[in-house]
């Protein structure tokens, strides 16, 4: 691994201080060399990507095009796919993304890097790169996951329409997809359409009664639609099927606080430390007092 990572400080160092007429060519060198860093096992060190990345934002698409790329094609090609999906299991998301965006660059006819690139780019949060590939997506032989990613992007791209018909896409193949299922009722809610959020809810609780995700997103429809008693009831099958749970235990305690059940909110921070902030804890207590 020193031997490629020595030469491609060489090269980096060598690239920016040549007169600009030679600078293409450097970067060209510099890119051949990753097919080296990869087969040398440097893929941990980021290289590969770096070197790939050199060569795409310096060297000329025309002079590229007059060279015989097997370096490109081995680091963008199936080694470069592999080290790519390795970050991904490894958490590297942001890495993983900018692997994947060289790969559909370089492979741009992949279904496969298609579908990778989508859904890693999704989960990095890079949602105008996943919106920009709707227009020109077939949506029909996108897989699940697939759908799924793009329906989280138009989510947080505040287009819920596109995000409802892309989880309805996603059920109208695989109904038990509670994923879908889960975001669909939010989106339901929060669009003021709050018996369909129900009756979806209700329906997938029907057939999975222990997801504590399902029982949240129906905490969450009740709330929306003014029923706060069912909604604290579902909060507590929620609690119970995980009662770790940070973010389902902030939305007992604050569904509790807006009815005016202080002592209760309070209780439950107590049990479970970092869930309030201790001003909002202040407060529960002036009103328990009260």
């Amino acid at each position: 691994d020193s031997l490629p990572k020595q030469f491609y400080i060489s090269v980096r160092r060598n690239i920016d201080a040549r007169p600009m007429p030679l600078r293409p060519l450097a970067a060209l060198l510099s890119a051949m060399l990753a097919s080296y860093c990869m087969a040398a096992g440097a893929a941990e060190s980021g290289l590969p990507l770096k070197l790939a990345m050199a060569m795409d934002a310096q060297a000329p698409k025309m002079l590229l095009a007059q060279v015989s790329p097997p370096a490109v094609t081995q680091v963008m090609g199936e080694a470069g796919y592999q080290a790519a999906l390795q970050l991904v299991r490894e958490g590297k998301i942001q890495q993983a993304a900018d692997y994947f965006a060289l790969l559909r660059r370089q492979h741009g006819d992949d279904l496969r890097v298609l579908h990778d690139y989508i859904a890693v780019s999704s989960e990095a949060g890079r949602h105008a790169a996943v919106m920009a590939e709707l227009p020109t997506m077939d949506r029909a032989k996108a897989p699940a996951y697939v759908l799924e990613a793009m329906a989280s992007s138009a989510r947080a791209s505040a287009n819920p329409v596109l995000a409802l018909q892309l989880y309805d896409d996603v059920l109208s193949r695989a109904p038990d997809r509670w994923q879908s299922q889960v975001a669909r009722i939010y989106l339901l809610a929060d669009a003021g359409d709050h018996g369909r959020a129900i009756a979806a809810a209700e329906a997938a609780l029907n057939k999975e009664q222990k997801n504590a995700q399902l029982w949240e997103a129906y905490g969450y429809a009740l709330r929306k639609a003014g029923q706060e008693p069912l909604a604290l009831d579902a909060y507590a099958q929620m609690r119970a099927l995980d009662p770790s749970g940070k973010t389902a235990a902030q939305a007992h305690i604050n569904l509790l606080s807006s009815i005016g059940a202080a002592h209760q909110a309070l209780s439950l921070a107590e049990v479970q430390s970092g869930l309030m902030a201790p001003a909002d804890q202040l407060r529960l207590r002036l009103d328990r007092a009260a």
